[in-house]
């Protein structure tokens, strides 16, 4: 059943769903999770969001919310009162979020339920909890290994690959605030444009060797 979305309206073979402001979304096993705010829509939505901070929910494939994500506890809070969900990622079939405290939060693909949240110093993979010296800025997963990118001291980047279990597979800095995705089965790491320049490299997901020079 093919499920699409556009202008805040997700359609599913025919059916309509009207949504609160749709930010982002990902498609997630044949279902969207999108990100929502309460800013104001030209049109009433179908389902209304249930609070600011409940604003990640699942769609599945026949036009149907599956949940909105829980409301946070003071713990996950931490003293934000205005808190809401940001920057809506997905990372093989986990879907993490990034709060308005700088936190991070695993929901639970099933229920909607918080699963996890740890501080942006760290992050979580094969249940283990690894701390970085900088914030971490991006994740993807590329080939079986979860590649995260931290700041660093000389306001370039920090790369990591860790392996299911949360194993350290290789490490790399560089000048660069480099962005990540997957590119033919190596890792792509690129900067934005600066003087008529992009640069990026590719890299080996299980080694962190260069796999290829593409500075332009």
């Amino acid at each position: 059943m093919r499920i699409s979305m556009s202008d805040n309206v997700v359609t599913c073979d025919g059916e309509t769903l009207r949504l609160p402001n749709v930010d982002y979304y990902l498609s997630v096993d044949s279902s969207l999770v999108l990100e929502l705010t309460d800013d104001a829509v030209d049109a009433e939505p179908d389902v209304p969001l249930p609070s600011a901070s409940r604003n990640v929910a699942k769609v599945d494939p026949h036009c149907r919310v599956d949940w909105f994500v829980q409301e946070p506890d003071e713990r996950d809070r931490r003293g934000v009162d205005e808190f809401a969900h940001t920057d809506v990622r997905a990372l093989g079939d986990r879907v993490i979020t990034r709060g308005t405290n700088d936190r991070y939060f695993e929901i639970d693909l099933e229920t909607g339920a918080i699963a996890d949240s740890w501080p942006n110093d760290a992050f979580v993979v094969g249940g283990t909890r690894v701390e970085f010296e900088h914030a971490v800025e991006r994740f993807e997963l590329v080939d079986g290994v979860r590649v995260v990118v931290t700041g660093s001291d000389d306001e370039g980047a920090d790369v990591y690959g860790f392996d299911g279990s949360g194993t350290e597979l290789w490490r790399r800095s560089d000048p660069y605030e480099w962005h990540v995705r997957e590119l033919d089965g190596d890792v792509q790491l690129y900067d934005e444009v600066s003087m008529g320049m992009r640069p990026s490299i590719r890299v080996d997901p299980r080694t962190g060797a260069e796999a290829a020079d593409d500075r332009d």
